[in-house]
């Protein structure tokens, strides 16, 4: 088979199509015709070595995926060949024409979903509805900021929160992305390129007494301009650093407001409670599917040969909503 092989840590350059040993089945895995896997900025610190986990190289970089069961181990119940589902992958290795997944990582997915679709569910979709609900515990009226709001879990936090009853409020980098977020379904919207955040956020929420959730994929200065505007009890959510920077955060301004500084890790929750995040998955496929406006709002599908031309792009900012790679 072949697969999307990194072999030096330089970024997405190094990444190349090329074939690779066809790995054995486990037991408790299933193999998995791989159709369409999801593009993350994780993939892209993969590459330079700056994400969380450290695999060994040479490694495959890709953590969310749909496609169709090949092949079930002799331990694993309620899959067969021929099953649609989509997984995600907490060790990496979904840009390759097959994969290995433990089958409590999988879930099926609903035929009207296109594989395109489903494959940004188990890192996109997920983590955005698992901060919402699991960990800020959205209520109908409150109102949500999204930072980084024109990439894949800003976009989909965007439309989750708005189906949940919330107001939105999403902060982009500049005009277009700013126009983008506003085409999602945000309330309001903050291009952070010509507009003082801090400021554009006190005044939106004046009669509020500031934000209620924040859905942080961006670090960097946003975050501290965010806390700063949390409403008292408000929860800030760290979902990421695209921005390249990890804050350095005041915990007097948490403990100031009786704020929650939570980290979201869905990762991290999938493979330790892996039922309640199947339970997610399985919630969230049934409302795209019934749903379409919940879909991504601008789904840009390449062939997985080009996916370090995928991630180039991604690094460099050149992609509005989410990239998807796929295999014919």
């Amino acid at each position: 088979m072949n697969a999307l092989l990194c072999t030096a840590l330089e970024g997405p350059g190094a990444l190349r199509w090329t074939a690779v040993a066809t790995p054995a089945l486990a037991p408790d895995e299933l193999r998995v015709r791989v159709r369409a896997a999801g593009v993350n900025f994780g993939d892209v610190l993969l590459t330079r070595g700056r994400y969380q986990i450290r695999p060994p190289l040479p490694l495959v970089p890709g953590m969310e995926i749909a496609g169709e069961v090949l092949e079930a181990g002799d331990a694993v119940r309620g899959f067969t060949r021929g099953d649609r589902v989509a997984a995600v992958l907490p060790g990496f290795g979904g840009f390759a024409e097959h994969v290995t997944v433990r089958a409590e990582h999988a879930f099926p997915c609903d035929a009207r979903l296109p594989f395109e679709v489903a494959a940004c569910i188990p890192s996109v979709y997920g983590t955005a509805w698992y901060a919402l609900t699991t960990l800020a515990a959205l209520r109908a009226g409150e109102t949500v900021l999204v930072l980084g709001a024109a990439g894949g879990v800003g976009s989909a936090a965007i439309r989750l929160a708005k189906t949940l009853g919330a107001t939105v409020i999403a902060a982009a980098g500049d005009a277009s992305r700013a126009a983008f977020a506003a085409r999602t379904g945000a309330d309001h919207v903050i291009d952070c390129g010509s507009t003082d955040l801090r400021e554009a956020l006190r005044a939106i929420t004046a009669g509020h007494g500031g934000v209620d959730v924040t859905i942080d994929p961006v670090g960097g200065a946003a975050s501290e301009a965010a806390l700063r505007s949390l409403a008292w009890g408000g929860r800030h959510l760290v979902v990421g650093f695209a921005s390249g920077t990890i804050p350095a955060i005041a915990a007097n301004l948490v403990l100031l407001k009786g704020a929650a500084l939570i980290g979201v890790n869905f990762g991290g929750y999938s493979t330790r409670f892996p039922e309640a995040a199947i339970a997610i998955y399985r919630r969230l496929v049934e409302m795209l599917a019934d749903d379409h406006s919940l879909w991504p709002p601008q789904l840009e599908c390449l062939p997985m040969s080009l996916g370090a031309e995928a991630l180039r792009r991604l690094e460099a900012r050149e992609v509005l909503g989410k990239l998807v790679l796929t295999n014919p």
